[in-house]
Protein backbone atom coordinates (compact mmCIF):
# COMPACT_ATOMS: atom_id res chain seq x y z
CA UNK A 1 0.00 0.00 0.00
CA UNK A 2 2.74 2.21 0.45
CA UNK A 3 4.39 2.00 -2.92
CA UNK A 4 0.65 3.99 -3.82
CA UNK A 5 0.41 7.46 -5.34
CA UNK A 6 -0.69 10.02 -3.14
CA UNK A 7 -3.83 10.28 -5.87
CA UNK A 8 -4.58 6.23 -5.51
CA UNK A 9 -4.43 6.53 -1.84
CA UNK A 10 -7.14 9.17 -1.65
CA UNK A 11 -9.33 7.78 -4.00
CA UNK A 12 -9.27 4.91 -1.29
CA UNK A 13 -10.19 7.21 1.25
CA UNK A 14 -7.06 7.99 2.97
CA UNK A 15 -6.85 11.04 5.44
CA UNK A 16 -3.75 12.78 5.62
CA UNK A 17 -2.67 14.57 8.85
CA UNK A 18 0.33 16.84 9.19
CA UNK A 19 2.67 17.31 12.04
CA UNK A 20 3.66 20.63 13.31
CA UNK A 21 6.97 20.62 11.64
CA UNK A 22 5.93 19.89 8.08
CA UNK A 23 4.47 23.73 8.60
CA UNK A 24 6.63 25.42 10.70
CA UNK A 25 9.66 23.79 8.32
CA UNK A 26 8.19 25.77 5.18
CA UNK A 27 9.64 29.20 7.05
CA UNK A 28 13.29 27.98 6.64
CA UNK A 29 12.65 27.09 2.87
CA UNK A 30 13.78 30.07 -0.11
CA UNK A 31 10.54 31.99 -1.45
CA UNK A 32 10.68 29.35 -4.64
CA UNK A 33 10.43 26.13 -2.49
CA UNK A 34 8.09 27.42 -0.07
CA UNK A 35 5.61 28.04 -2.89
CA UNK A 36 6.08 24.60 -4.08
CA UNK A 37 5.41 23.23 -0.76
CA UNK A 38 2.48 25.48 -0.49
CA UNK A 39 0.79 24.41 -3.59
CA UNK A 40 1.43 20.49 -3.34
CA UNK A 41 -0.33 20.79 0.46
CA UNK A 42 -3.57 22.87 -1.29
CA UNK A 43 -3.79 20.09 -3.96
CA UNK A 44 -4.59 17.80 -1.52
CA UNK A 45 -6.08 20.01 0.94
CA UNK A 46 -9.87 18.58 0.86
CA UNK A 47 -8.11 15.39 1.82
CA UNK A 48 -6.08 17.26 4.88
CA UNK A 49 -6.84 17.39 8.62
CA UNK A 50 -4.91 18.75 11.39
CA UNK A 51 -4.86 17.87 14.84
CA UNK A 52 -6.04 20.04 17.27
CA UNK A 53 -2.22 19.40 18.57
CA UNK A 54 -0.88 20.58 15.67
CA UNK A 55 -2.79 23.98 15.20
CA UNK A 56 -2.13 24.51 18.95
CA UNK A 57 1.70 23.90 18.02
CA UNK A 58 1.76 26.14 15.20
CA UNK A 59 0.03 28.91 16.49
CA UNK A 60 2.78 28.79 19.21
CA UNK A 61 5.55 28.76 17.38
CA UNK A 62 5.09 30.49 14.10
CA UNK A 63 5.74 33.81 15.01
CA UNK A 64 9.28 33.22 15.89
CA UNK A 65 10.18 31.27 12.63
CA UNK A 66 8.12 34.14 10.59
CA UNK A 67 10.97 36.68 12.24
CA UNK A 68 13.45 34.31 11.50
CA UNK A 69 12.68 33.64 8.02
CA UNK A 70 12.51 37.45 6.96
CA UNK A 71 15.79 37.73 8.37
CA UNK A 72 17.56 34.45 7.69
CA UNK A 73 19.79 35.70 4.66
CA UNK A 74 21.10 38.77 6.96
CA UNK A 75 21.84 35.92 9.83
CA UNK A 76 23.76 33.96 6.79
CA UNK A 77 26.49 36.83 5.86
CA UNK A 78 26.43 37.61 9.83
CA UNK A 79 27.26 33.43 10.23
CA UNK A 80 29.83 33.88 7.47
CA UNK A 81 31.04 36.67 8.85
CA UNK A 82 31.78 35.21 12.07
CA UNK A 83 33.26 32.17 10.99
CA UNK A 84 36.04 34.41 9.19
CA UNK A 85 36.57 36.60 11.91
CA UNK A 86 37.46 33.24 14.19
CA UNK A 87 38.92 31.45 11.40
CA UNK A 88 41.46 34.64 11.34
CA UNK A 89 42.06 34.92 15.40
CA UNK A 90 43.05 30.76 15.36
CA UNK A 91 45.21 31.63 12.69
CA UNK A 92 46.87 34.29 14.77
CA UNK A 93 47.13 32.19 16.97
CA UNK A 94 48.81 29.02 15.55
CA UNK A 95 51.49 31.74 14.17
CA UNK A 96 52.15 32.77 17.60
CA UNK A 97 53.26 29.27 18.40
CA UNK A 98 54.99 28.28 15.40
CA UNK A 99 57.19 31.55 15.85
CA UNK A 100 59.25 29.96 19.00
CA UNK A 101 60.64 27.81 16.96
CA UNK A 102 62.05 30.22 14.96
CA UNK A 103 61.43 29.03 11.05
CA UNK A 104 62.92 31.48 8.67
CA UNK A 105 60.03 34.25 6.69
CA UNK A 106 57.73 33.33 9.32
CA UNK A 107 57.09 36.98 10.09
CA UNK A 108 56.16 37.21 6.23
CA UNK A 109 53.97 34.17 5.82
CA UNK A 110 51.92 35.47 8.80
CA UNK A 111 51.27 38.14 7.25
CA UNK A 112 49.98 36.90 3.38
CA UNK A 113 47.90 34.78 5.36
CA UNK A 114 46.36 37.55 7.78
CA UNK A 115 45.22 38.93 4.64
CA UNK A 116 44.25 36.27 2.35
CA UNK A 117 41.91 35.58 5.82
CA UNK A 118 40.65 39.45 5.14
CA UNK A 119 40.16 39.38 1.61
CA UNK A 120 37.76 35.91 2.47
CA UNK A 121 35.67 38.36 4.95
CA UNK A 122 35.29 40.84 2.28
CA UNK A 123 34.23 38.41 -0.68
CA UNK A 124 31.80 37.34 1.73
CA UNK A 125 30.38 41.00 2.54
CA UNK A 126 30.88 41.94 -0.87
CA UNK A 127 28.50 39.07 -2.06
CA UNK A 128 25.46 40.35 0.21
CA UNK A 129 25.69 44.02 -1.04
CA UNK A 130 25.63 42.66 -4.73
CA UNK A 131 22.71 40.25 -3.82
CA UNK A 132 20.02 42.83 -1.88
CA UNK A 133 17.86 41.40 -4.17
CA UNK A 134 17.82 38.52 -2.20
CA UNK A 135 16.86 39.64 0.81
CA UNK A 136 13.98 42.05 -0.78
CA UNK A 137 12.50 38.69 -2.56
CA UNK A 138 12.60 37.31 0.56
CA UNK A 139 10.50 39.91 2.34
CA UNK A 140 7.83 40.39 -0.14
CA UNK A 141 7.24 37.22 -0.48
CA UNK A 142 7.12 37.02 3.51
CA UNK A 143 4.99 40.49 3.98
CA UNK A 144 1.85 38.11 3.58
CA UNK A 145 2.88 35.24 4.91
CA UNK A 146 1.35 32.42 2.79
CA UNK A 147 2.31 29.72 5.76
CA UNK A 148 0.36 30.95 8.07
CA UNK A 149 -2.66 31.82 5.43
CA UNK A 150 -2.66 28.33 4.44
CA UNK A 151 -3.04 26.80 7.81
CA UNK A 152 -5.52 29.55 9.02
CA UNK A 153 -7.64 28.42 5.58
CA UNK A 154 -7.91 24.95 7.32
CA UNK A 155 -9.79 26.00 10.55
CA UNK A 156 -12.64 24.01 9.61
CA UNK A 157 -10.48 20.86 9.39
CA UNK A 158 -9.09 21.17 13.00
CA UNK A 159 -10.18 18.77 15.44
CA UNK A 160 -11.81 19.53 17.87
CA UNK A 161 -9.65 19.70 21.52
CA UNK A 162 -9.48 16.97 24.28
CA UNK A 163 -11.47 18.14 27.24
CA UNK A 164 -9.72 19.28 30.72
CA UNK A 165 -10.35 15.88 32.29
CA UNK A 166 -9.65 13.96 29.52
CA UNK A 167 -6.45 15.89 28.91
CA UNK A 168 -5.26 14.91 32.18
CA UNK A 169 -5.70 11.07 31.70
CA UNK A 170 -3.93 11.35 28.82
CA UNK A 171 -0.96 13.43 30.21
CA UNK A 172 -0.95 10.47 33.20
CA UNK A 173 -0.79 7.42 30.74
CA UNK A 174 1.88 9.80 28.42
CA UNK A 175 4.10 9.34 31.64
CA UNK A 176 3.13 5.71 32.05
CA UNK A 177 4.78 5.24 28.44
CA UNK A 178 7.68 7.22 28.88
CA UNK A 179 8.87 5.29 31.67
CA UNK A 180 8.14 2.22 29.26
CA UNK A 181 9.94 3.87 26.80
CA UNK A 182 7.25 3.19 24.41
CA UNK A 183 6.88 5.75 21.05
CA UNK A 184 5.60 8.48 20.86
CA UNK A 185 7.37 11.37 22.35
CA UNK A 186 9.84 9.96 24.79
CA UNK A 187 12.37 11.64 22.97
CA UNK A 188 10.58 14.74 24.27
CA UNK A 189 10.86 13.90 28.82
CA UNK A 190 12.95 16.96 28.94
CA UNK A 191 10.49 19.09 27.91
CA UNK A 192 8.17 21.19 30.32
CA UNK A 193 4.82 20.41 31.64
CA UNK A 194 2.14 19.17 28.85
CA UNK A 195 4.44 20.36 26.22
CA UNK A 196 6.26 16.89 26.81
CA UNK A 197 2.80 14.92 25.65
CA UNK A 198 2.55 17.11 22.41
CA UNK A 199 3.74 13.54 20.43
CA UNK A 200 1.62 11.75 22.10
CA UNK A 201 -1.43 13.76 22.05
CA UNK A 202 -1.24 14.41 18.39
CA UNK A 203 -1.09 10.48 18.08
CA UNK A 204 -3.61 9.90 19.97
CA UNK A 205 -6.02 12.24 18.01
CA UNK A 206 -4.97 10.79 15.03
CA UNK A 207 -6.27 6.87 16.40
CA UNK A 208 -9.27 8.27 17.74
CA UNK A 209 -10.50 9.68 14.36
CA UNK A 210 -9.37 7.03 11.90
CA UNK A 211 -11.26 4.08 14.68
CA UNK A 212 -13.78 6.46 15.13
CA UNK A 213 -14.59 6.95 10.65
CA UNK A 214 -12.89 3.73 10.01
CA UNK A 215 -10.40 5.55 7.80
CA UNK A 216 -7.19 4.84 6.86
CA UNK A 217 -4.26 7.75 7.61
CA UNK A 218 -1.18 9.03 5.70
CA UNK A 219 0.67 10.82 8.54
CA UNK A 220 3.18 13.39 7.19
CA UNK A 221 6.00 14.21 10.08
CA UNK A 222 9.64 15.88 9.66
CA UNK A 223 10.64 14.38 13.70
CA UNK A 224 12.96 11.97 12.48
CA UNK A 225 14.10 11.12 16.04
CA UNK A 226 14.10 7.25 17.22
CA UNK A 227 10.60 7.76 19.01
CA UNK A 228 8.64 7.71 15.17
CA UNK A 229 11.38 5.82 13.08
CA UNK A 230 13.36 2.85 13.21
CA UNK A 231 16.65 1.72 11.19
CA UNK A 232 16.23 -1.54 9.70
CA UNK A 233 19.21 -3.57 7.36
CA UNK A 234 17.65 -4.60 4.20
CA UNK A 235 18.45 -7.94 2.02
CA UNK A 236 21.22 -6.04 -0.09
CA UNK A 237 22.90 -4.34 3.30
CA UNK A 238 21.62 -0.64 3.18
CA UNK A 239 20.14 1.03 5.89
CA UNK A 240 16.29 2.43 5.74
CA UNK A 241 14.34 4.18 8.12
CA UNK A 242 10.42 2.69 8.74
CA UNK A 243 7.92 3.96 10.68
CA UNK A 244 8.00 2.61 14.17
CA UNK A 245 6.65 -0.94 13.79
CA UNK A 246 5.63 -0.58 17.48
CA UNK A 247 3.74 2.97 16.55
CA UNK A 248 2.07 0.98 13.46
CA UNK A 249 0.79 -2.23 15.47
CA UNK A 250 -0.75 0.24 17.97
CA UNK A 251 -2.27 1.97 15.29
CA UNK A 252 -3.44 -0.99 13.66
CA UNK A 253 -4.66 -2.77 17.01
CA UNK A 254 -6.98 0.11 18.37
CA UNK A 255 -8.82 1.29 14.82
CA UNK A 256 -8.62 -1.81 12.87
CA UNK A 257 -7.20 0.56 9.94
CA UNK A 258 -3.82 1.14 7.92
CA UNK A 259 -1.25 4.26 8.61
CA UNK A 260 1.41 5.24 5.74
CA UNK A 261 4.02 7.61 7.17
CA UNK A 262 6.16 9.91 5.00
CA UNK A 263 8.47 12.73 5.24
CA UNK A 264 6.85 16.22 3.77
CA UNK A 265 9.91 15.83 1.63
CA UNK A 266 8.38 12.33 0.42
CA UNK A 267 4.50 13.76 0.36
CA UNK A 268 5.94 16.83 -1.94
CA UNK A 269 7.80 14.74 -4.42
CA UNK A 270 4.42 12.29 -4.73
CA UNK A 271 1.87 14.85 -4.65
CA UNK A 272 3.78 16.87 -7.58
CA UNK A 273 3.91 14.17 -9.64
CA UNK A 274 0.17 12.77 -9.50
CA UNK A 275 -0.74 16.48 -9.98
CA UNK A 276 1.52 18.22 -12.41
CA UNK A 277 2.57 20.68 -9.91
CA UNK A 278 5.54 22.19 -11.48
CA UNK A 279 9.30 21.73 -10.62
CA UNK A 280 12.28 23.50 -10.80
CA UNK A 281 15.64 22.67 -10.89
CA UNK A 282 16.24 24.78 -7.61
CA UNK A 283 12.90 22.85 -6.35
CA UNK A 284 14.23 19.36 -7.77
CA UNK A 285 17.68 20.03 -6.08
CA UNK A 286 15.79 20.10 -2.82
CA UNK A 287 13.67 17.49 -3.19
CA UNK A 288 16.83 15.03 -3.55
CA UNK A 289 18.47 16.48 0.01
CA UNK A 290 16.72 12.80 1.68
CA UNK A 291 18.61 11.61 4.78
CA UNK A 292 19.40 8.67 3.27
CA UNK A 293 21.38 10.30 0.24
CA UNK A 294 23.07 12.65 2.52
CA UNK A 295 24.97 10.11 4.46
CA UNK A 296 25.43 8.33 1.68
CA UNK A 297 27.03 11.05 0.47
CA UNK A 298 29.11 11.74 3.52
CA UNK A 299 29.87 9.27 5.22
CA UNK A 300 33.53 8.51 4.58
CA UNK A 301 34.41 12.21 4.43
CA UNK A 302 33.08 12.53 8.03
CA UNK A 303 34.80 9.60 8.93
CA UNK A 304 38.06 10.52 7.60
CA UNK A 305 37.80 13.87 9.93
CA UNK A 306 38.01 11.84 13.39
CA UNK A 307 40.86 9.53 11.89
CA UNK A 308 43.70 11.15 13.31
CA UNK A 309 41.95 11.15 16.76
CA UNK A 310 41.13 8.00 16.71
CA UNK A 311 44.78 6.82 15.97
CA UNK A 312 46.23 8.95 18.02
CA UNK A 313 44.30 8.90 21.16
CA UNK A 314 42.36 4.79 20.93
CA UNK A 315 42.72 4.28 24.64
CA UNK A 316 40.06 6.66 24.95
CA UNK A 317 37.54 4.32 22.95
CA UNK A 318 38.92 1.01 24.07
CA UNK A 319 36.99 -1.03 26.92
CA UNK A 320 40.72 -1.71 28.96
CA UNK A 321 39.12 -4.43 30.49
CA UNK A 322 39.19 -6.94 27.52
CA UNK A 323 42.37 -6.01 26.45
CA UNK A 324 46.07 -7.20 27.26
CA UNK A 325 47.33 -3.63 26.62
CA UNK A 326 51.39 -3.54 28.23
CA UNK A 327 52.61 -1.36 30.51
CA UNK A 328 53.84 1.37 27.55
CA UNK A 329 50.63 1.52 25.98
CA UNK A 330 49.44 1.80 21.97
CA UNK A 331 51.63 2.31 19.47
CA UNK A 332 51.73 2.43 15.52
CA UNK A 333 47.60 1.94 15.66
CA UNK A 334 46.05 2.03 12.01
CA UNK A 335 42.48 1.75 11.34
CA UNK A 336 41.99 -1.37 8.95
CA UNK A 337 38.34 -1.13 8.25
CA UNK A 338 35.39 1.37 9.00
CA UNK A 339 31.39 0.51 7.81
CA UNK A 340 28.76 2.78 8.56
CA UNK A 341 25.95 0.38 10.42
CA UNK A 342 23.12 3.18 11.35
CA UNK A 343 22.49 6.82 11.18
CA UNK A 344 20.04 8.92 12.27
CA UNK A 345 18.79 12.75 11.74
CA UNK A 346 18.59 13.22 15.92
CA UNK A 347 17.13 16.96 15.58
CA UNK A 348 16.82 19.76 13.21
CA UNK A 349 16.21 23.76 14.97
CA UNK A 350 16.58 26.62 13.54
CA UNK A 351 20.01 26.60 13.09
CA UNK A 352 21.38 23.67 12.47
CA UNK A 353 20.70 19.33 11.72
CA UNK A 354 22.39 16.95 13.86
CA UNK A 355 22.75 13.38 12.60
CA UNK A 356 24.47 10.14 14.62
CA UNK A 357 26.56 8.21 12.52
CA UNK A 358 27.68 4.84 13.52
CA UNK A 359 30.34 2.86 12.09
CA UNK A 360 31.69 -1.02 12.82
CA UNK A 361 35.27 -0.51 13.41
CA UNK A 362 38.35 -2.67 13.18
CA UNK A 363 41.83 -0.92 14.49
CA UNK A 364 45.18 -2.47 14.75
CA UNK A 365 47.70 -1.41 17.16
CA UNK A 366 50.86 -2.94 19.10
CA UNK A 367 51.55 -2.44 22.42
CA UNK A 368 55.62 -3.27 24.75
CA UNK A 369 55.76 -4.06 28.24
CA UNK A 370 58.99 -2.18 30.32
CA UNK A 371 61.64 -4.18 30.90
CA UNK A 372 63.61 -2.32 32.62
CA UNK A 373 67.39 0.34 31.59
CA UNK A 374 70.17 -0.27 29.65
CA UNK A 375 73.34 -0.66 31.85
CA UNK A 376 75.30 0.83 29.85
CA UNK A 377 73.09 3.14 27.64
CA UNK A 378 70.59 3.88 30.06
CA UNK A 379 68.18 3.73 26.97
CA UNK A 380 64.62 2.20 28.19
CA UNK A 381 64.37 -1.88 27.02
CA UNK A 382 61.32 -3.20 26.23
CA UNK A 383 59.81 -6.07 25.35
CA UNK A 384 59.07 -7.45 21.75
CA UNK A 385 56.08 -6.20 20.61
CA UNK A 386 52.42 -7.76 21.84
CA UNK A 387 50.18 -7.04 18.54
CA UNK A 388 46.73 -6.43 19.45
CA UNK A 389 42.92 -6.14 17.24
CA UNK A 390 40.43 -3.81 18.28
CA UNK A 391 36.70 -3.76 17.04
CA UNK A 392 33.77 -2.35 18.13
CA UNK A 393 31.40 0.81 17.33
CA UNK A 394 32.41 4.41 17.22
CA UNK A 395 29.35 6.73 17.31
CA UNK A 396 29.96 10.36 15.20
CA UNK A 397 27.62 13.24 15.47
CA UNK A 398 27.54 15.57 12.43
CA UNK A 399 26.37 19.17 12.61
CA UNK A 400 25.29 20.77 9.39
CA UNK A 401 23.78 24.09 9.00
CA UNK A 402 20.16 24.35 8.37
CA UNK A 403 20.12 26.68 4.90
CA UNK A 404 18.32 25.36 2.28
CA UNK A 405 19.87 27.75 -0.05
CA UNK A 406 23.26 26.83 0.54
CA UNK A 407 22.34 23.33 0.74
CA UNK A 408 21.51 23.49 -2.99
CA UNK A 409 25.06 24.04 -3.67
CA UNK A 410 26.76 22.55 -1.31
CA UNK A 411 25.16 19.18 -0.68
CA UNK A 412 27.96 17.18 0.76
CA UNK A 413 28.96 19.62 3.21
CA UNK A 414 29.09 19.65 6.95
CA UNK A 415 30.46 22.31 9.57
CA UNK A 416 31.85 19.81 12.78
CA UNK A 417 32.14 16.22 12.95
CA UNK A 418 33.47 14.80 16.41
CA UNK A 419 33.03 11.30 18.09
CA UNK A 420 30.90 11.39 21.13
CA UNK A 421 31.00 7.77 22.06
CA UNK A 422 33.14 4.47 21.45
CA UNK A 423 33.17 0.84 22.37
CA UNK A 424 36.26 -1.08 20.69
CA UNK A 425 37.01 -4.23 22.33
CA UNK A 426 40.16 -6.86 21.45
CA UNK A 427 39.21 -9.57 19.38
CA UNK A 428 42.79 -10.40 18.46
CA UNK A 429 45.88 -10.71 20.57
CA UNK A 430 49.52 -11.96 20.43
CA UNK A 431 52.07 -11.98 22.78
CA UNK A 432 55.48 -10.62 21.75
CA UNK A 433 56.88 -13.64 23.62
CA UNK A 434 55.40 -15.88 21.85
CA UNK A 435 56.91 -14.29 18.18
CA UNK A 436 59.44 -16.83 16.70
CA UNK A 437 63.10 -14.89 16.27
CA UNK A 438 64.54 -15.15 13.46
CA UNK A 439 68.46 -16.51 13.64
CA UNK A 440 71.32 -14.50 11.60
CA UNK A 441 72.63 -15.85 8.76
CA UNK A 442 75.72 -17.52 10.09
CA UNK A 443 73.53 -20.17 12.08
CA UNK A 444 74.16 -18.84 15.46
CA UNK A 445 71.07 -17.52 18.02
CA UNK A 446 71.84 -14.13 19.25
CA UNK A 447 70.13 -12.35 22.57
CA UNK A 448 68.27 -9.39 20.83
CA UNK A 449 69.43 -7.74 24.00
CA UNK A 450 72.71 -7.67 25.23
CA UNK A 451 73.68 -9.24 20.89
CA UNK A 452 75.90 -12.67 22.94
CA UNK A 453 75.67 -15.75 21.37
CA UNK A 454 72.91 -18.20 23.04
CA UNK A 455 74.37 -21.58 23.01
CA UNK A 456 72.70 -25.08 24.95
CA UNK A 457 73.86 -23.88 28.24
CA UNK A 458 72.89 -20.02 27.96
CA UNK A 459 69.71 -20.10 26.46
CA UNK A 460 66.56 -19.28 28.44
CA UNK A 461 64.23 -20.58 25.99
CA UNK A 462 61.84 -17.21 26.01
CA UNK A 463 63.91 -15.81 22.63
CA UNK A 464 66.64 -14.31 25.47
CA UNK A 465 69.85 -15.60 26.94
CA UNK A 466 69.74 -16.50 30.65
CA UNK A 467 71.09 -13.46 32.24
CA UNK A 468 69.14 -10.99 30.40
CA UNK A 469 65.98 -12.88 31.46
CA UNK A 470 67.27 -13.10 35.00
CA UNK A 471 67.62 -8.93 34.67
CA UNK A 472 64.21 -8.62 33.49
CA UNK A 473 62.72 -11.42 36.34
CA UNK A 474 64.63 -8.97 39.17
CA UNK A 475 63.01 -5.93 38.02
Amino acid sequence: MNNLSINQLIQNNHIIFCDTNVFLRIYDYSPEFAEFAINCLSAVRNSLYLTYTSSLEYNKHYQGKYASAKTKIENYNKRLDEITEKYKEDVSKEFERIEQYHFPDMQELKTLAIEKVTELKKLFNDYYDNHELLVAVNEQYLEQDPIKGFVDSMFERVLLPYSVERLYELCDEGKKRFKKGTPPGFKDKEKDGVRQYSDFLLWNEIIEYSAHLHKDIVFVTDDVKADWWDTVTTDDGSIVKIFHPKLVEEFERKTGQKIIALTSTELFKRVSQDFGIEVTDTVSMALKQTIDQYVLDIQYKAFEKIMDELAYYPSEYIDEMSADIGTEGLEDCEIESYDLVEYSLVERNETEMIYLLSYQVSLSAVSYDYWGRDDDTKEIIKSPPNQHVFEGTIQLQVVRVVDDFVDLLYENSFNDVSIISGELKQTQYISGMEEEYEPYDDGENYCPKCGKVMTFETDALNGFCIECSNKHEEI
